[in-house]
């Protein structure tokens, strides 16, 4: 079974390569029409501020997880000549980039607010 946290950032780093991808072939930040083949399905435009979100995120990573994530979520080519760009075996990259989705997750909660039971006493209450 896969972890959530995973999950969670498998989304979220899928999500923001597509808007990668848009970003840097001047798509203003969803893939063009002319880089998909007739007839192939053109994926879904970016949930942008998710992605820009994210790409704080990423940013923040440390340079060994950061290469790991653009490894396996943005460079094209099989996972081996993927690996051999980071200089690491498959079971090292996919380690890698799992480690940074830990950490993306710690920094993500690191920034959300913590709440707080209120109370609200009985005269606030709204009578119905």
């Amino acid at each position: 079974m896969i972890h959530p946290v995973l999950t969670r950032w498998d989304l979220r780093l899928t999500n923001w390569a597509l808007w990668r991808a848009g970003s840097d072939a001047g798509g203003g930040g969803y893939a063009c029409d002319g880089e998909h083949g007739e007839g192939a399905p053109r994926p879904p435009p970016p949930l942008v501020g998710e992605a820009l979100d994210t790409d704080m995120l990423v940013q923040r990573l440390s340079l060994e997880h950061h290469r790991a994530v653009v490894a396996v979520y943005v460079i094209t080519g099989s996972s081996e000549d993927r690996a051999l760009w980071l200089g690491i075996s498959q079971d090292g990259m996919v380690d890698r980039c799992n480690a940074a989705m830990f950490r993306l997750e710690d920094m993500d909660r690191q920034r959300r607010p913590t709440h707080t039971h209120t109370h609200v006493p009985e005269t606030c209450a709204i009578n119905r």
